[in-house]
Formats: C-alpha cells, structure tokens, sequence
C-alpha cells in the first residue's frame, strides 16, 4: 500500500497511471483514496488523491 507509506509519491504515481492504463477508472481510484482515507488514515488518503489528481492534470486535454 504505497499510499500509507511516506516519500514514495513518484511509486504511487507510476500505479496510478498503470491502473488508469489497464482500465481502472479516475472515479474508482477517488473510491480506493476514501477508503484508505477512512481505514488506513486521512494522510494515507491524501497521499493517494494527489497522485490521481497529479496524473490527470499531466493527461492531455481532450
């Protein structure tokens, strides 16, 4: 779970873009960054919506 853990953003990334890539949609990683949020801890979850939001902010637009 690289979202609990501290200083492996650019990891946590590179699965973002590897979940989106194989079909994962940006709604259910926002579903995943809750639940960790609620189970694991809010830093946890914030650590995991960052990266998402990282990722679709670096997409081209369109």
């Amino acid at each position: 779970m690289l979202a609990a853990i501290t200083g492996v953003e650019s990891q946590l990334l590179s699965h973002i873009r590897i979940s989106m890539n194989i079909g994962i949609t940006a709604n259910q990683l926002r579903l995943v960054a809750q639940l960790l949020a609620d189970r694991v801890g809010a830093d946890s979850g914030q650590r995991a919506r960052e990266a998402l939001q990282q990722h679709l902010a670096s997409r081209p637009a369109g």
